[in-house]
């Protein structure tokens, strides 16, 4: 509704981590998408889109890292902790 509501670029926000998830975005008619959690658990994440060597997340959208932003830090707490 947005997208057809304004004539400015507009960013996808929320969970968009695939190679497929960012086609469909951008295929839809976004301009940008905002990328978070997905970076915080692989900060290399777009750079091994880029070049094919993964396909599948390893962000597992726990939201952990939010909640250890509150605390001081950015990282991800799955990874951290051994959870995934």
């Amino acid at each position: 509704k947005i997208l057809r509501a304004v004539s400015i670029p507009v960013v996808y926000v929320g969970g968009a981590i695939t190679t497929e998830d960012i086609r469909r975005v951008l295929d839809a008619g976004f301009s940008f998408v905002q990328m978070g959690r997905g970076l915080i658990r692989d900060p290399g994440f777009v750079d091994n889109l880029r070049a094919n060597h993964r396909e599948e997340p390893l962000c597992d959208h726990c939201n952990r890292c939010v909640a250890a932003m509150d605390a001081g830090g950015v990282y991800c707490v799955s990874q951290r902790e051994g959870f995934t």
